[in-house]
């Protein structure tokens, strides 16, 4: 994980990019339709070998893996546990935007589960992110956007949001990409709206950091009292399953999995970042920074959660968590382990020198170019350090193609 620190202008831009399309959503079919999946399929290879083989041979080959001395070396990698999965597919992201009055119904909903009804004046407070309508670059903050109210026609309601001294909610597609009830912003004092927190704009002093599992017994000093790491996953967890405001879809399971402890002020508070799992495999996950691409586009979901007091979300920003995944292609049959390992390593034979420090079966988004459709590739993943150039380095071998993506990074932000 990486500190960070941006404006709330920035996001606003990134949804603007991101979300500016209009209509409600895509049919399954036109989701398949668009996503290359057709052609994916002539690449899937021959050589496959059952999953269940896979999964029996996982142990030993990565045990093996541990043993070699090879340029892109696995000694001392942390191996996942091979996930408890009947087939692996290709995925797509199923986009839905809501239309204007669903983005301001979950508006106004959250603002009643948070307690700030009386503190919003809709039809002043309201706005949308949207080049649609012209910018009134005269004035400051969000209000420089069109007020929703007078924009209830767009055929999307995405990028509304409200940011004030006190609270903060942003829509993304059709869901709240990011919120933030204030709070960590008030008791950080210096004049921050509420809704940088959620960018991390408080967070920047981080006292502790690590696998949340690792962690999990550790207590600190919150806003309004003491909590465990692991009490604060538990509430995120329960947090994220509600719905935001859509519960995940059948098959996805949200986990926690790791956690940066942050000073604010006399307290502390937990930064997580969030995953997920698409019928027993992870999803790659990652933190915001910069990536120089070597082969395709890897796009990992990021989405951060910010816990000041026990039992209590006070932010967050980021990718959706429950939206819907579409099968394209499935598969009872994959690369093992072994065998994309040696892929890599002839396909990058004398260009790098890798030690690989975590690995496993992941479901990878990635495009092959940087405006083209993403897809979620079932792959071997493996995150380490470029040791003759000092730097961090993510690579993924396709289980099914075996098309290998990556990325380098700076290691301070790897």
């Amino acid at each position: 994980m990486t500190g960070k620190c941006a404006v709330w202008l920035l996001t606003s831009c990134l949804l603007l990019t991101a979300c500016g399309a209009a209509g409600t959503g895509s049919s399954e079919a036109n989701i398949k339709e668009k996503s290359g999946a057709e052609s994916y399929a002539g690449k899937v290879r021959e050589d496959l070998v059952p999953l269940a083989e896979v999964r029996g041979a996982y142990r030993e080959e990565a045990d093996r893996l541990l043993e070699e001395d090879e340029r892109i070396s696995f000694k001392g990698c942390r191996f996942e546990p091979f996930p408890e999965a009947e087939e692996v597919c290709l995925l797509a992201r199923e986009e839905k935007e809501a239309t204007p009055e669903e983005a301001l119904s979950i508006i106004k909903e959250w603002l009643r589960e948070t307690g700030q009804e009386g503190e919003v004046d809709l039809a002043r407070d309201v706005r949308i992110v949207t080049d649609e309508r012209e910018w009134d670059t005269k004035k400051e903050g969000a209000y420089i956007y069109p007020a929703l109210a007078d924009c209830m026609d767009l055929a999307s309601g995405s990028g509304a949001v409200i940011t004030t001294d006190g609270c903060h909610i942003q829509i993304g597609g059709d869901s709240i990409y990011s919120m933030s009830t204030g709070e960590i912003t008030e008791y950080a004092g210096g004049g921050l709206m509420a809704g940088s927190d959620a960018m991390g704009a408080c967070s920047e002093e981080v006292i502790r950091s690590g696998r949340t599992e690792d962690l999990a017994e550790e207590s600190y000093p919150l806003i309004g009292g003491e909590c465990t790491v692991g009490e604060a996953a538990e509430t995120v967890k329960t947090y994220l399953e509600k719905g935001t405001p859509y519960p995940p879809e059948e098959g996805t399971a949200i986990s926690v999995p790791e956690v940066q402890v942050f000073a604010l002020g006399d307290v502390c508070g937990f930064d997580f970042l969030v995953s997920r799992s698409f019928e027993g495999i992870p999803v790659a996950f990652g933190d915001y920074g910069t990536y120089v691409p070597r082969s395709g586009f890897i796009s990992e979901e990021t989405l951060h959660v910010y816990v000041a007091s026990p039992g209590h979300v006070s932010a967050f920003a980021g990718r959706n968590m429950s939206g819907r995944l579409v099968k394209l292609l499935t598969s009872d049959r994959l690369l093992p382990l072994g065998e994309a390992c040696r892929i890599l390593r002839e396909g990058l034979a004398g260009e790098l020198n890798v030690e690989v420090r975590e690995a496993g079966l992941f479901y990878v988004p990635v495009s092959e170019t940087e405006d083209g459709t993403e897809l979620m590739r079932p792959a071997w993943y493996m995150k380490g350090v470029n040791t003759v150039k000092g730097e961090g380095i993510v690579m993924a071998v396709d289980a099914l193609t075996g098309d290998i993506f990556m990325y380098t990074t700076d290691l301070k932000e790897d």
